[in-house]
């Protein structure tokens, strides 16, 4: 297998992305928790906000990555 800095490069961003989707999932379990302790009013809009702006980083991050992924062949 032929590994050259585009591979090295789409693998980095693929991990990225990965550690960009954990954080949604960790995100999404604090909001859950919140809910499952009814304590709806600790649920802040901040928590929200990060959560939005975490899934709008991830659908950018991965839309680059096919893009380049589509270059590179």
């Amino acid at each position: 297998m032929d590994i050259n800095n585009n591979t090295i490069n789409t693998v980095i961003k693929a991990i990225e992305i990965a550690q960009a989707a954990l954080n949604i999932t960790t995100n999404q379990n604090v909001i859950i928790g919140h809910l499952n302790k009814n304590s709806f009013p600790a649920l802040c809009q901040a928590d929200i906000l990060q959560l939005s702006e975490d899934f709008s980083r991830v659908k950018k991050e991965f839309t680059q990555l096919k893009n380049y992924k589509t270059l590179e062949e």
